[in-house]
């Protein structure tokens, strides 16, 4: 499918396609997928905002409720960050509230 996208973007655009990120839902077949069509590895794998937050919830068994809902706010921040600064801004913020509990 890469390749096949990759093939089209080339004739409609007449320049090769430059991803810098891709999304998915961090199953393993979709990432070797896309190491294999970009084998240029300068792409970043995001995992897809709703299945983060369903992993968030999946995997509550041990975190307080206030922590909880303390992470998936910072994740929400983090998803509707303005500019790659602003995300990388509040990752570092977000980092620091999570390890200080």
């Amino acid at each position: 499918m890469f390749a096949s996208l990759k093939s089209i973007y080339f004739k409609v655009m007449l320049k090769s396609l430059a991803l810098r990120y891709v999304m998915g839902d961090a199953d393993g077949a979709q990432f070797n997928a896309v190491m294999e069509a970009l084998p240029d590895r300068n792409v970043e794998n995001l995992m897809c905002f709703w299945h983060m937050i369903t992993k968030l919830y999946e995997h509550d068994n041990n975190v307080s409720p206030a922590k909880l809902a303390l992470v998936a706010a910072d994740v929400y921040e983090m998803h509707y960050a303005t500019s790659e600064s602003h995300f990388h801004a509040r990752k570092s913020m977000a980092v620091r509230r999570w390890v200080a509990d």
